[in-house]
């Protein structure tokens, strides 16, 4: 999973994942107080050390490290400024409490970019380009690469068409676009599994979900999925976005069955377009059904009592399942996707028993057709001319790109964004 570039920005780190929550300060400008910044102690976590005071309630602390809020009298202390934000963690959906401060602030990502690339080849579908801005080419503008010379493209409920069809991405794009939602080795707060039982017996532990029996034994992701950010607005709850269906699943699995034959069984999409996928163990063949027909099989299945790791995707209306590293299925569905209510991650067993273990959760990207509206979902056709490219940002709900200023001449390309080398701690390669 490739991160987002990033402007000028705050970042936040969420106490339950770990990971940092990044806020734009582009067109959100925190307002900084007066307020008291005093020695305290952690109830919850046992942390020691500077609490500020809520500027609307001197005696309300706010815990650095774990977010937790708890009323204390406060005295003496020092003046200070912070921002108290209630933030939601995209990475895990975990709510809480921070006081920004403003040394939490850092300038953009610097990249490098590869300008021979494009001499030697043309530009392909999904890269990461860099380009003269055609309003202005004193302008340099970083966007991913959606449209080619030629092409029709729209933007329908998510996706990008292209000439009529869904433009699938290829698993190395589906990845750099991927956002995690939950990882079950990283929800260290959280006091119970968000997971819900729908069949047979389970015992849901912290980092191991055992369960199975002689029919089936089925469990329900119960955390929103949504393409919510706190990037644009840092108190962005997870239910103000809109439901994202295109997801991927990965977990480890070790597995026995309960007879002659046994299955793993993985449920993604929602009520009116999902995949089924039942993984054999031992001498069964695996199975794959939409909507609750039988529509591909493989003669694979994994070992009993063994360890594997599993990922099962069903993006841009293609399910595709590897194991243990190797692709074992795929298969494309013509039909194009609304925007569900409801959204299915579903795992568990049928006719087997077994363990999941490190088990992730991650969304596709959702493209907007305006950049200034997140309830339009259904665009326009656009024509790519034969010496154009029509390049989207990654921030699709802001950004500035193709949909407000048009396409972008073959002139104006300078290159592919290839590696983040500033700041150092957040060295990467851009896919």
């Amino acid at each position: 999973m490739a991160t987002t570039l990033y402007g000028n920005h705050i970042t936040v780190k969420c106490p339950n994942c770990g990971d940092d929550v990044a806020i734009g300060t582009s067109t959100w400008r925190p307002t900084f107080r007066e307020v008291r910044v005093v020695k305290a102690k952690c109830p919850r976590c046992g942390y020691e050390g500077e609490f500020c005071t809520d500027w609307l309630d001197g005696d309300r602390l706010c815990c650095p490290r774990c977010g937790y809020e708890w009323e204390q009298k406060v005295r003496g202390g020092r003046s200070g400024y912070a921002e108290r934000l209630h933030i939601t963690c995209p990475h895990c959906g975990w709510r809480f409490t921070h006081d920004l401060r403003p040394r939490n602030s850092h300038w953009g990502d610097m990249i490098l970019v590869n300008k021979l690339i494009y001499v030697l080849r043309r530009p392909r579908r999904w890269e990461v380009v860099v380009f003269k801005w055609p309003r202005d080419t004193s302008k340099n503008y970083i966007k991913r690469l959606v449209g080619l010379p030629g092409e029709r493209v729209r933007i329908w409920h998510g996706d990008v068409y292209v000439n009529g069809k869904i433009a699938r991405k290829p698993r190395w794009a589906r990845w750099a676009l991927a956002k995690r939602v939950w990882a079950q080795n990283r929800d260290t707060l959280r006091e119970k599994p968000p997971w819900q039982v729908l069949s047979g017996k389970w015992h849901l532990q912290k980092r191991a979900y055992r369960g199975g029996g002689d029919n089936d034994a089925i469990i329900a992701f119960s955390l929103p999925i949504t393409d919510f950010t706190p990037y644009d607005d840092p108190e962005a709850e997870s239910d103000d976005g809109n439901p994202v269906a295109d997801t991927t699943v990965t977990f480890t699995v070790r597995a026995r069955e309960r007879g002659r034959r046994g299955w793993v069984v993985a449920v993604l999409g929602d009520p009116q377009q999902h995949v089924e996928l039942r993984l054999g163990v031992g001498n069964a063949t695996t199975r794959l059904y939409h909507n609750g027909t039988l529509v591909a099989t493989c003669p694979f299945h994994i070992s009993a009592g063994s360890s594997h790791s599993v990922e099962f995707s069903f993006v841009d209306m293609r399910a595709e399942v590897w194991v243990d590293g190797r692709r074992i299925l795929r298969y494309d569905i013509d039909a194009r996707h609304r925007t569900p209510d409801e959204v299915w991650v579903r795992l568990g067993f049928e006719h087997a028993e077994g363990t999941l273990t490190n088990i992730s959760i991650y969304r596709d990207i959702f493209y907007y057709p305006d950049a200034r509206s997140t309830t339009l979902l259904e665009g326009e056709e656009v024509k790519v001319s034969e010496d154009g490219f029509w390049v989207l940002g990654d921030n699709t709900r802001s950004s500035q790109d193709s949909r407000v200023w048009g396409e972008v001449p073959a002139d104006n390309m300078m290159g592919r964004a290839f590696v983040v080398f500033w700041p150092p701690w957040r060295w990467q390669v851009i896919r």
